[in-house]
């Protein structure tokens, strides 16, 4: 009965939570929840990251401090039940968009990890005040450990990565899909897949193009159109700490912009997905 009450308060409340997640590394999941959560919140939409990975490349893209030096974070969530989730939510560097950093305390967590249900974030999400988020984008770690368990556990719908152009791209997919059914048995039946987003990727490259054949086969009529291409201007927009809308004519810009609109339609945010505020000049 506790279980079905936080569905409850998550689903009726209308908040749509989305775990980006695949087991494997390096396949973009912290650009693509940073990205997403860019063009949704120039959508008009309020989106809260909650970085659950390790590496806290999320928390050090989106926070405007040092993610070390913030004296509550998800690891202080994970390891001290009296601290409120709101206490662990800071304005990151885009309008729009709220960030709930994880700093690299695997060693301190493993330990805390064990004696922890995976209903944790779900708990927690069911204590925010309707109407505060519009779309909570969980980044999850590159395995299939607790902390993943706990966001596909508090989510409404998962996100798949797939690199373009990695022959071992596909590897591990059973699994990916036996953890979501076992996931889905256990604690969140209403759980479901919004599609997986091909990363990295150029059109140009035959790899990519054969990675792109292997994903759609493997995923039919699950893979987003869009393809979030590959991009020096991504890692210049991170390392200045800007948006890639400061330059909205670039490729990568008119990429986001593309995919916030389909990530949002495919959500059922029509009327959001039809205006996206830029630096510069309008991109659709």
């Amino acid at each position: 009965m506790q279980q079905l009450a936080v569905f409850i308060a998550i689903l009726v409340g209308k908040m749509d939570v989305v775990a980006v997640f695949n087991q494997k590394g390096g396949v973009g999941k912290s650009t693509t929840t940073v990205q997403l959560a860019d063009g949704c919140s120039r959508r008009g939409m309020t989106v809260l990251v909650i970085d659950l990975d390790p590496q806290s490349n999320s928390s050090t893209t989106l926070s405007p401090t040092n993610p070390k030096k913030l004296n509550y974070t998800a690891v202080t969530l994970i390891q001290r039940p009296d601290i409120r989730i709101d206490e662990c939510i800071y304005d990151s560097i885009f309008p729009g968009v709220f960030i709930l950093p994880m700093v690299m305390k695997m060693r301190e967590l493993e330990i805390e990890l064990w004696r922890k249900d995976t209903d944790l974030i779900a708990m927690q999400l069911a204590k925010i005040k309707e109407g505060t988020y519009d779309i909570i984008l969980i980044d999850c770690p590159p395995n299939l450990g607790k902390l993943t368990l706990m966001a596909l556990t508090a989510a409404t719908h998962y996100l798949v990565p797939v690199k373009a152009g990695d022959q071992y791209a596909l590897d591990g997919i059973e699994d990916l899909e036996a953890t979501v059914l076992e996931v889905k048995r256990a604690k969140n039946p209403k759980l479901k897949f919004i599609g997986a987003l091909l990363t990295m990727f150029d059109g140009r490259k035959g790899v990519d193009k054969v990675t792109e054949t292997r994903v759609i086969e493997t995923f039919p009529g699950m893979v987003f159109d869009e393809r979030l291409p590959e991009s020096v201007k991504v890692k210049e927009a991170i390392m200045r700490r800007v948006s890639v809308f400061s330059e909205p004519n670039t490729a990568v810009a008119k990429s986001v912009a593309r995919l916030s609109k389909e990530f949002l339609t495919k959500l059922g945010y029509e009327g959001f997905a039809d205006e996206l505020e830029t630096a510069g000049n309008d991109v659709e």
